[in-house]
């Protein structure tokens, strides 16, 4: 086995950086010397040497006292070392210190051995030694034995850490070990109340030992340092108890005193002191007074102040710099917690200043209009909980049995406040609006003044002096009843007809009727001041005024016209309503209400019928132009107007162009939803006689509803307010006309040349009066026309009209009339023309034929005809129709209206002479004639004839 002398050196991690150097003892890792100063060459013969240093840094020594180390190599591979009887030192560099070492040899007989003279380690037969845990600049060792005591090494290991000279190489991430030169180590006395020295406290100096640990620890860029015992987890202070003045330290919770770190001890191997300052005097292990132990003394170069630091483990500062940063830091983390008596309810961490107000976090404040937010406890220094305690307002009512008629009542939303200030009701957070607050009183009344389960409530403006009306936003002298639904909250719904009072968001304090559960119409009622409630038990009692007002009207207007009072229910309930004229209690009230409110009592539209609708507000009439746009924008009727009622389980539908009106929740959703049951059940309310409101419903349930059909009906205008919020509402109320042949539809053409033109197509048999209707056929590769009288339900045409007027105008109206009005269901199939009851994109190719090409009405250079569209797609209106044709028979340049005279002959590239051969009869304009007249010349097979 090969005999070397082998030393590895290894550093521990410190701030500034971090080493680790295995160093081989040899001529190739450092240098021998003989007498100290002469290098050896290493040579086949023996050199004698007492020095070796390393080549690479640190720069660990060996000496011995003679020429003692033996080298005997024949090169640098190949050295072989053996250590004659002598005293040998290692010595680390400035800056480091020794922490550990292990010889391992043999010896040649069996006296040698090798002896640890710095830490007394003392073996007769000892070829081994090796400690851990030291902290020197300096290790000796001997060799002894008789008869040539040679002893081979084979492997010497010293472990060399740096120690600290600055205070930028601590690390919080760090624990330390303190050491003087002759007085021991800084050590946790047992009862862990304050430190001392191994010395004192009888026991070794070791690095591994929790109790001889501790850190330096600093907050941010503060540059300040706190001393900290690694095993009792508490900071070092100033004891001031100890006499002389001179203070001893102590172990406590909180943070400690500041650490000084001063330089200019003038010993390289204890450079610093690391000291709780006090005044002129330094922390240090004292020789006098109290032997050993911990005190002050005023000299840097004492050998109790002076010390070693260095890195000896890895320590997890979590725990400490949290005392550090509450001290340090000018914020605070609060924690508000919420409570509801004892019931915890959430909380919020968030970081304040130090000794800053309490200030509840927004996001827990949560309905304050009926809750109250009281916390308790203040912001110190340090993380702190502040308890919340929510409770409801003073006032507020949490049962319907809470309600009483001689209170007057807030009512408040989490938008606003109502109040009547602006003469309706309203919102105090209606944009721009300077409202006051206005109070009401919910009188529940069943006619005897006695509070009894089948009675009524009333909402009654105290200021006004006045009824909130059944719309749920004017005020009247009439009485209306009110429904309350009492939420799982202390909150409640006011409900008025179908749908709940509610402060509509979008409108910014609007108040309109909402047939869901939200923030505007979820109601707390907040008792306010007493209230006198005869005014109101007075307008209740006899109620004759509200006859007059709301009865009379539909009583006087019974008959057999649309949305009337059937004459058969008023002749029913003629005595009732004549008496209540004069005098009316409100039971017989309520009575006659039910009369004109329930719509079997009037006279409805006949199933299956066309109608149009004329809306009050504007007199226009409705105008169905897409799947989300319905208007009532047109002075007379078109083909959109028209609608039929359709009534599926006893529920009312309407139908129109070929579709069933859905329902509009918000600006997205569709107005027009296909057949076959998809569309959405009316609930008609007639508030005048001869008018109507309509609220679809909202997925088909009971009592849900939208808005109310009105003269905007799906306007998309950016905000969710697209149909009138209440039947009486002018903008809600129409008028029903039946559509008879008389009646007048207009449809627009535009000018080219001396002709009109359009293409129509309508789900309702039709005669057309101020034009021409055409219908294309294919026939073969061409397309002929043919005029048509009655133009069939679904059939698409082209209108070609003219007039006298001169100038000309740029469009014209042709009439159409109704053929029947019984709904009219076929079709011609041999027509080449695709229609279209509401506005739809269409394709320039043929998205479903792909073999097909898609032409559409236009001009183009002054021509009229059917031209392909430049662009992917045309948005093609209402009720139009066109050409989709096989792309064999397609032309790139479309299809032309050929004219003579401005009549129309044909349709290029119809082949006229190979048309006029097929047994049809033809005029000399090339039009195809199916009832010929005697006296009249055609063209039949080719030839011109007299017929």
């Amino acid at each position: 086995m090969k005999k070397f002398l082998s030393i590895i050196v290894a550093l521990i991690l410190s701030v500034s950086g971090a080493w680790a150097t295995d160093i081989s003892v040899g001529t190739s890792t450092g240098t021998f010397y003989k007498d100290g100063s002469t290098e050896i060459t290493p040579s086949s013969s023996n050199q004698f040497a007492n020095k070796w240093v390393a080549t690479a840094a640190p720069a660990l020594q060996i000496t011995c006292g003679n020429n003692d180390m033996v080298i005997n190599s024949s090169d640098a591979t190949d050295t072989k070392f053996r250590l004659h009887t002598d005293t040998y030192t290692m010595t680390a560099p400035d800056g480091y210190i020794i922490t550990g070492y292990s010889i391992t040899g043999y010896a040649t007989n069996g006296t040698s051995k090798i002896n640890d003279t710095t830490v007394g380690t003392d073996d007769a037969s000892a070829t081994t030694v090796s400690n851990t845990n030291l902290s020197r600049y300096t290790i000796s060792f001997t060799v002894s034995g008789t008869a040539n005591p040679w002893m081979y090494i084979k492997s010497l290991t010293v472990t060399v850490e740096p120690i600290i000279t600055s205070v930028a190489q601590f690390s919080n991430n760090k624990a330390y070990y303190v050491t003087t030169n002759d007085r021991g180590a800084w050590f946790v006395t047992n009862g862990g109340t304050a430190i001392t020295s191994t010395a004192k406290a009888g026991f070794a100096p070791s690095t591994s030992d929790v109790k001889q640990q501790f850190a330096f620890l600093t907050y941010g860029t503060t540059g300040v340092y706190h001393l900290y015992s690694v095993s009792e987890k508490k900071f070092i202070a100033k004891d001031n108890g100890y006499s002389e003045g001179k203070s001893r330290t102590k172990l406590i919770s909180e943070l400690g005193d500041n650490v000084t770190l001063l330089t200019g001890t003038g010993d390289t191997r204890y450079p610093v002191v690391a000291a709780l300052q006090d005044g002129a005097y330094q922390m240090g292990i004292s020789n006098g007074y109290d032997p050993a132990v911990i005190t002050f003394w005023n000299s840097l170069s004492d050998g109790g102040n002076k010390v070693q630091i260095h890195a000896v483990a890895d320590f997890d500062p979590t725990e400490a710099m949290a005392i550090l940063e509450a001290a340090y830091s000018t914020t605070v983390e609060v924690t508000y917690e919420v409570y509801d008596g004892e019931t915890f309810i959430e909380s919020k961490k968030v970081v304040q200043d130090k000794n800053s107000a309490v200030s509840v976090p927004a996001s827990l404040l949560k309905n304050t209009w009926y809750y109250d937010y009281t916390p308790s406890g203040s912001i110190g220094t340090s993380n702190c909980t502040i308890t919340v305690a929510r409770t409801y307002k003073a006032g507020v009512v949490t049962t319907l049995s809470g309600l009483s008629n001689n209170k007057a009542y807030r009512l408040v939303t989490e938008r606003g406040t109502f109040t009547t200030d602006n003469g309706a009701l309203t919102n105090t957070c209606k944009t721009g609006s300077n409202y006051t607050v206005y109070n009401f009183a919910i009188v529940y009344y069943d006619g005897t003044d006695d509070a009894v389960d089948n009675g009524s409530y009333y909402l009654w403006s105290v200021q006004d002096g006045k009824f909130v009306a059944g719309s749920g936003t004017n005020l009247t002298e009439t009485p209306t009843a009110i429904t309350l639904n009492a939420l799982t909250e202390p909150l409640f719904k006011f409900q008025c007809g179908l749908n709940y009072m509610n402060c509509n968001a979008s409108e910014g304090g609007f108040f309109s009727g909402w047939s869901t559960t939200d923030g505007g119409n979820k109601v707390a009622i907040i008792e306010a001041a007493d209230f006198d409630p005869a005014p109101v038990i007075a307008a209740l009692t006899n109620l004759a005024p509200s006859v007059i007002a709301n009865i009379k009207p539909f009583f006087d207007a019974a008959g057999s016209g649309l949305f009337q009072l059937k004459a058969s229910v008023a002749e029913a309930y003629n005595a009732t309503y004549t008496a209540a004229l004069t005098t009316c209690s409100q039971s017989t009230y309520e009575t006659l209400e039910g009369v004109v409110t329930n719509i079997d009592n009037f006279n409805l539209p006949e199933t299956g019928k066309y109608y149009v609708m004329k809306n009050v507000s504007n007199g226009k009439y409705l105008n169905v132009k897409s799947a989300s746009e319905i208007y009532a924008d047109v002075d007379s009727p078109v083909p959109g107007s028209l609608i039929r009622r359709v009534v599926r389980a006893e529920k009312t539908y309407f139908e129109t162009q070929g579709k069933e009106f859905g329902w509009c929740y918000s600006s997205g959703d569709p107005a027009l939803l296909d057949n076959a049951g998809a569309g959405k059940y009316a609930h008609f309310s007639i508030t005048n006689p001869g008018q109507i409101a309509t609220a679809h419903c909202i997925g088909n349930g009971e009592g849900s509803y939208s808005g109310y059909l009105s003269s905007s009906y799906y306007a998309v205008n950016g905000s969710n307010r697209v149909i009138d919020s209440t039947a009486t509402a002018a903008a809600s109320q129409w008028i029903f006309e039946e559509v008879t042949s008389s009646t007048a539809i207009n449809v627009t053409l535009k000018q080219v040349g001396n002709s009109y033109y359009a293409t129509l197509c309508a789900p309702f048999a039709y005669t057309v009066s101020g034009a021409t209707a055409y219908t294309l056929e294919l026939n073969g590769n061409q397309l002929d026309m043919t005029e048509i009288g009655t133009v069939p339900a679904g059939t698409p045409v082209v209108l070609v009209g003219t007039t006298t007027e001169n100038p000309k105008p740029e469009t014209i109206n042709a009439t159409i009339n109704i053929a029947s009005n019984d709904y009219q269901g076929t079709s011609l199939t041999s027509t080449a023309l695709t229609g279209i009851y509401i506005a739809t994109d269409i394709d320039a190719a043929n998205a479903t034929s792909p073999k097909a090409t898609n032409y559409f009405l236009g001009r183009k250079g002054g021509v009229v005809g059917f031209y392909q569209y430049d662009a992917a797609k045309l948005t093609l209106g209402a009720n139009k129709a066109y050409l989709s044709i096989p792309l064999a028979t397609s032309s790139s340049n479309g299809f032309k209206l050929v004219l003579a005279d401005d009549d129309i002959t044909a349709v290029a590239p119809i082949n006229v002479q190979s048309s006029k051969a097929n047994g049809q009869f033809y005029d000399l304009q090339g039009r195809k004639v199916k009832n010929p007249q005697k006296g009249q010349l055609y063209i039949h097979n080719g030839k011109t004839i007299l017929y």
